[in-house]
């Protein structure tokens, strides 16, 4: 993006936000709404999760602006550094939650594989971390309002913080997980986190934060005047100074890209809900079950006509049907065992007596 920007200009950067983060988020976002058929609440929770982040991606792609410097790209109320606030909120405490809530239920899955409860721990700390991020979404508000930089650079000091504390339960759960990285959804979702939980804050912590203060202390030193936080907001709704200069964006040009493409990509990707193959099946066989009490046979399809998707699920309520039959025959064998053995015990307590009678 930078090197595209310093060979064609700020109308370049524009336009790769528009095009991919814009209208290509809009076009995945809509192919996956379609497709994703959520079997169970956690399914519909992360697909409804995606769709506020991603929509104030697509949002902030057409309408940029830099909140503190009141930059904006175009001078229209749609374009207010309030109303991009407002969509950021809700966007980033969405996907946060939608994070935090894909590593406690992978955390459940591991655990019902491994027959035992799932780690207090690691719900603790992806509950900590949504709570971080509202507490970074409240000093976001409070150095909008402000202008104050400093304020800026420890909101994204939060912001890192909020996945650090992920690492350790996203290290765990990759080391517990069974199967390869490409064996499950949950697997894969494990070793990205394991990523993301270092590579972000580290970004934060050593690029973003001394930017801020950099400009913090620039400041300072020309005595700047800051806002108080209920005048601060009211200048935040109604001014506005529109920019298409290169040196106005370029310090925020690398951010915003990835912000706008790579993280809502990573909401959409989310909205497949992290499992174990195993946890599917279980879910599918407690659909089997309500299907059979309800008295619904289940439709018999060839095989032909099904998805991708229906053909997965079909072979894992087979799966399923194959082990619950397996488990009963098995558990018939048992219960015969002592009979059989008893039949046994008799014959030859029989034939024993015969012999001693003869002789």
């Amino acid at each position: 993006v930078c090197l595209l920007v310093l060979g064609l200009g700020i109308w370049a950067w524009y336009a790769f936000l528009c095009v991919c983060c814009g209208a290509g988020n809009a076009t995945l976002l809509t192919v996956a709404w379609r497709h994703i058929k959520p079997s169970n609440e956690y399914e519909r929770n992360m697909k409804r999760l995606a769709v506020p982040w991603v929509f104030e991606c697509i949002w902030r792609s057409v309408f940029p602006s830099l909140y503190l410097q009141r930059f904006v790209f175009w001078d229209t109320p749609l374009n207010s550094i309030i109303v991009d606030r407002n969509f950021a909120c809700v966007g980033e405490l969405a996907w946060v939650y939608q994070v935090s809530l894909a590593l406690r239920h992978v955390d459940e899955d591991i655990a019902y594989s491994q027959g035992r409860s799932s780690r207090r721990w690691i719900r603790a700390t992806a509950w900590l971390a949504f709570l971080i991020y509202v507490a970074a979404e409240c000093t976001s508000y409070y150095n909008v309002a402000t202008t104050n930089e400093w304020w800026a650079g420890f909101e994204v000091f939060l912001d890192g913080l909020s996945f650090l504390v992920m690492a350790p339960g996203s290290f765990y759960l990759l080391h517990a997980c069974p199967g390869s990285v490409f064996g499950s959804s949950a697997k894969l979702f494990c070793v990205v986190m394991c990523v993301v939980c270092i590579a972000y804050p580290a970004f934060n912590f050593f690029v973003d934060v001394p930017m801020y203060l950099e400009r913090y202390h620039a400041d300072e030193k020309q005595h700047k005047h800051y806002f108080h936080f209920f005048e601060g907001l009211m200048d935040a709704t109604v001014r506005r100074v529109p920019t298409h200069r290169v040196d106005d964006w370029k310090q925020d040009m690398f951010w915003m890209g990835a912000y706008f493409l790579v993280g809502a990509w990573s909401g959409i990707a989310l909205m497949w809900a992290p499992r174990l193959p195993s946890a599917t099946r279980a879910v599918l066989q407690v659909g089997l079950s309500t299907q059979t009490l309800a008295g619904r046979p289940l439709e018999e399809k060839d095989p032909s006509l099904l998805s991708a998707a229906e053909l997965t699920h079909e072979v894992a309520r087979l799966e399923t049907r194959l082990d619950r039959l397996r488990a009963e025959a098995l558990s018939r064998m048992a219960a015969l065992a002592p009979v059989a053995s008893g039949r046994c015990a008799s014959s030859s307590f029989s034939a024993g007596s015969m012999v001693a009678n003869f002789g």
